[in-house]
């Protein structure tokens, strides 16, 4: 059986915290909370997904007041995290079409 933490904002944190630890199989996360608004970047809010060894995807709005996706970029992330980009704020308000687009991108990630 293979296992799948999916998380929204702080739960994304703590998720990729101990998927290693729960021999989790993928993380799923929308909205990771890279930074609290307004604030300067916390390396202990990312500094764990550079070694994280179970494939992690995170969903994340371009307009995110507590990361974007460019920022992920800068503070570097393992080669086993996909960040997909997405036309939203930390609330995730989408059209139908981008949740669409969102589902087939996990749907992808997880086959």
């Amino acid at each position: 059986m293979q296992l799948l933490l999916f998380a929204r904002s702080a739960s994304s944190r703590l998720a990729t915290m101990v998927a290693d630890e729960m021999s989790i199989h993928r993380v799923v996360c929308v909205g990771y909370p890279l930074q609290h608004p307004k604030q300067a970047l916390e390396p202990k809010r990312y500094r764990h997904l550079a070694a994280m060894q179970p494939p992690c995807l995170i969903v994340q709005g371009q307009h995110d007041q507590y990361g974007n996706p460019q920022q992920f970029r800068n503070v570097g992330v393992g080669q086993n995290t996909q960040i997909i980009p997405v036309d939203a704020t930390h609330d995730y308000i989408l059209s139908e079409e981008t949740w669409t687009q969102v589902l087939q991108s996990i749907n992808r990630f997880y086959s």
